[in-house]
């Protein structure tokens, strides 16, 4: 069983493209949000072999959606998400959720889109299905994480 929901990880990543906003940075979309779930979640199997989250992440036409965080923020629409909120997260997971943001929040999300959609398993899975966590960790070994 994971240790967090998916709607934690989501508002750390949510806090921590708010705290960049000093630096230049840009608030995070529902679009962008789901992509760095679902790179969280990979990176997060493959390095402790146990998912961050049990929330499920589906195949949607743009890319990987976990459903809880999408109806959590579609208020939003393509606007920038500005609601902070207080989140614990360990140490050890927030230093693999700043890598996650370090490496793929400089993307766009429909870079970030496209990049999904270039890998098994999106490809692999049916519409509106479940997107296996088997999948995502096997894919993540092998394609991110040395």
């Amino acid at each position: 069983m994971a240790k967090y929901k998916a709607k934690d990880i989501a508002q750390w990543f949510v806090n921590r493209a708010i705290d960049e906003m000093g630096n230049g940075g840009e608030y995070i979309t529902n679009l962008k949000l789901q992509k760095l779930l679902y790179y969280a979640q990979g990176v997060h199997l493959a390095l402790r072999g146990e998912p961050l989250f049990d929330d499920a992440i589906v195949k949607w036409n743009y890319g990987p959606v976990v459903l809880s965080v999408y109806h959590a923020y579609k208020q939003y629409s393509n606007n920038s998400i500005d609601q902070a909120q207080a989140v614990h997260i360990d140490p050890e997971t927030e230093s693999i959720l700043e890598d996650v943001y370090r490496e793929f929040g400089q993307f766009t999300a429909y870079r970030l889109m496209q990049m999904t959609h270039n890998e098994v398993p999106w490809q692999n899975a049916e519409h509106n299905a479940r997107i296996s966590n088997d999948a995502i960790k096997q894919y993540f070994e092998q394609h991110y994480v040395e």
